[in-house]
This record gives structure tokens, sequence and C-alpha cells, in this order.
């Protein structure tokens, strides 16, 4: 796969660190690092963005975990001032989606065992998706919330896939979308189908190799009867014209594009070099309520 620039750190000169409080910091966690950007909620413009890899995938409960926290977040002063609101996405694959109508908080332990391999130490928390009238019940390591907590007190703390399908039904709405959305990061994707505008499949699959990755993507297709020669595929994130994963897709999906940013927000002209589809999580994870 061609990879995202891991040194990738955006900054608009009209960025003023004096001025943080008027700001929206949105930070993505990952085992293999982190991102993030910042809002000027005055202006609803993007004026920087950030992106930070490890060189191993750490887990999100280790002590060597909260270290690397640590030291990623002492080094950038940035992250250190008040802002106007911070939202953390966290990146896990414990999530289960539950209709509003069938949500009850007293069962938000049964729904997370029912789908997920929860661990001793796993917090079962929620997430209120609104345009999808459902809730997205998950899990965070109890040692993970703490120090998130510790470090950013105010925080607003989401599942990864809720401002990704928010963000999805936001964008499209009003609009009869039949369509397949597939969110690409290093070794796993995310994939995510509307028939009609109503969600009908969300799911993420570890991969290690090209033929990994269009088998559960064709299998996916097969098992909900969708023919790929007629049905829109719409990439995001990591994954770029020429990597082995495109090419892959062209060969068995005939209609393939890349998601625009969403023009709900004005970004600085420094993201003119960036892709599009890159970090459009991330962008539109203050969308969620």
């Amino acid at each position: 796969m061609l990879n995202i620039n891991p040194n990738i750190n955006i900054f608009d000169k009209s960025f003023n660190l004096k001025n943080t409080i008027k700001y929206v910091l949105s930070i993505q966690l990952r085992l293999n690092g982190f991102s993030f950007s910042i809002l000027n909620s005055e202006s609803n413009n993007f004026i920087a963005l950030k992106s930070v890899n490890y060189n191993n995938p750490l887990k999100f409960n280790s002590h060597e975990y909260f270290n690397k926290l640590n030291d990623s977040f002492s080094e950038n002063e940035i992250l250190n001032k008040s802002f106007k609101r911070i939202n953390i996405i966290i990146r896990n694959y414990k999530s289960t989606l539950i209709p509003f109508p069938l949500f009850e908080v007293y069962d938000k332990n049964n729904y997370a065992f029912f789908n997920n391999d929860i661990q001793e130490d796993d917090l079962v928390v929620y997430d209120k998706l609104t345009n999808l009238e459902a809730y997205n019940v998950y899990t965070i390591p109890v040692g993970l919330k703490s120090k998130l907590i510790e470090l950013f007190p105010e925080s607003r703390v989401r599942h990864f896939s809720t401002p990704l399908i928010e963000g999805l039904l936001i964008k499209y709405k009003n609009q009869n979308i039949n369509k397949a959305f597939l969110n690409v990061e290093k070794d796993h994707f995310d994939l995510v189908i509307f028939n009609n505008y109503k969600l009908i499949f969300f799911n993420s699959f570890e991969y290690k190799t090209d033929k990994d990755f269009i088998y559960f993507l064709l299998f996916t297709f097969e098992q909900l009867k969708i023919n790929p020669e007629n049905f829109d595929l719409v990439l995001l994130g990591n994954i770029l014209k020429g990597s082995k994963e495109y090419n892959i897709i062209l060969k068995y999906v005939r209609n393939v594009s890349f998601i625009k940013r969403n023009d709900y927000y004005k970004y600085s002209y420094l993201f003119e070099p960036l892709p599009q589809h890159f970090f459009y999580n991330l962008l539109n994870s203050d969308l969620c309520e």
C-alpha cells in the first residue's frame, strides 16, 4: 500500500497559540499512532493537521502505550492548551449498533458481549448516532479511559465508526444514496453500505494481502446480493491510485471514486496538496452530537 506520509504537519499562518480557546481540537487514537486536526470555530476553517506514527503497533491498555501518549503530547505544546471543544475518536473493533427502539442502558454489557470478545479491563460505553437513530455500543480499556480523563478532562470520546457513519449520513442528507464506502487504513478497512439512505451494513476487516482485501469486499457484496458491476464504491482513508488495493478493486468493481471533503467546512490552502479523501473521518468528528 502507498502509505500516508507519517510526518504530515500542516499549520496555517493564521494559527495562534494564544487563541486555542476559539479552536476545536479533534484527535484520532490508533494502536500505531495518532492524528489531530484543529478547526477555527469562528471561521469554520481547518487550520492545522498533524499525523504521528509509531514504529510498532501497541496495545491501548499497555504502559508502553500510555508512556507514548505522555511523550507525544508533551512534545506537542499545542495539545496542552485549552480548547473550545476536544473530540477524541478511538479505533478498535469492539462495537455494536443498536437501533433506538431496542436500546436499554442496563443491557449495554449484554450488547457488547454478544458480538465481541470482552476483556476483564474493558469498560462498556456508548455513543448516540442521531442521524442513524441508533446507539453505538463499544468498549474502551479502563486504563485508557482514565488516561484520557487525566489528559483531556473535558473531552468527548467516541468510537471511530460514530463520526464515520454520521458524517456520511450528514454529507448525503436528502439524497437517495445507494453506495458502498470503503475506509482504508494500514492492514484493515471499514465497509459502510447504504441502500435508499438506510444503513444496511457496517463492519471492519483486517487483511494481510490484496487478495484478502478483495475477498472480504466481494464476499460482503455477494451476501447482500450487490452486483459490483452497477453499485457505486466510494473510497476514503489511506488508499491511492496505483496501490495494490486500488488496482485489484478496479478488476472487479466498475464504478469507483474517491470521496470529496465535506463542503460544510473550509480548509486552509495548505490542505490542497493532500488528497481530499485522506483523514476524512478525523475532519468530520465534530459533526456528531
